[in-house]
């Protein structure tokens, strides 16, 4: 119990610096080594390019009883990630049987580790994986700077009841595109010779009913029994570039005489 406590405590306050990270992870490993917890009767991790609906696709997965679905859980230097995947999986494991959590490829810079050799080893350890990526580059690219610019507004849970518009020049958006390109390659590569349920934002989460299915088909793939979720999650953008930008326009236009044309498929000025 007291162990627990601890935990719960370091884990609200967050893990921002060195002293904070260490006291997690041994903490962790002597609940483990304590037999505290258990191990879950599954586990899961999903891989996934950044702005693709993870938060949305996490919150619903999290509103099974029987799942924990933690986030970016290693955006921060672990000193053994594998070990520490372990043992907080023991953790959550006394009270939910299957958990995860979400990760993004370039995040793994910290661990000294591609996301090639990480997804085979947790496969390898009976991890299942779930891909999550996204066809439109533009609005993935998009959405990353009108977020940013806005300044916290990662996510919209009701709260936020006017959309700022921002700025966004032409070399920030080519350039997020670019890179977005990159990475959807990269995972696809990496994913090569991985057995994964592969996920699309655009084919299975955009609307209501998609991520409804999406979510019946994920919790059959992870051993439990669906439920009806509904997440309080809303979109940040309408889908019309000038509720979201200043220079709508000059957007528009550039996207329009580019290479990246396709991706204005159902993009409104």
């Amino acid at each position: 119990m007291i162990l627990r406590k601890i935990y719960k405590f370091v884990e609200k306050l967050g893990p921002d610096s060195k002293i904070m990270l260490s006291v997690t992870e041994v903490g962790l490993r002597i609940f483990h080594l304590l037999k505290l917890g258990r191990k879950p009767q599954q586990r899961f991790v999903i891989y996934m390019l950044g702005r693709s609906g993870s938060s949305f696709f996490c919150d619903l997965l999290d509103q099974h009883p029987l799942i924990r679905c933690n986030s970016e859980i290693l955006e921060k230097k672990r000193y053994n990630p594998i070990k520490f995947l372990r043992d907080l999986s023991y953790y959550y494991g006394k009270k939910y049987p299957v958990w995860g959590f979400k990760f993004k490829g370039y995040r793994l810079g910290w661990h000294n580790i591609s996301a090639e050799d990480f997804l085979r080893q947790l496969s390898s350890k009976q991890f299942k994986v779930i891909a999550l990526t996204r066809h439109n580059s533009f609005r993935k690219a998009l959405s990353t700077w009108v977020a940013a610019k806005r300044g916290g507004e990662f996510h919209n849970t009701g709260e936020i009841q006017e959309r700022r518009k921002v700025i966004v020049s032409i070399d920030e958006l080519s350039g997020a595109i670019e890179k977005a390109e990159e990475i959807r390659q990269e995972m696809k590569d990496n994913l090569n010779k991985i057995d994964a349920l592969e996920l699309v934002y655009e084919d299975d989460l955009e609307t209501p009913e998609k991520a409804a299915a999406t979510c019946d088909r994920v919790f059959r793939y992870l051993g439990v029994d669906p439920i009806e979720v509904q997440s309080n999650f809303r979109k940040l953008s309408t889908g019309r570039l000038s509720d979201d930008l200043e220079n709508a326009e000059e957007i528009y236009e550039y996207i329009k005489n580019s290479k990246y044309a396709h991706f204005l498929e159902g993009v409104k000025l």
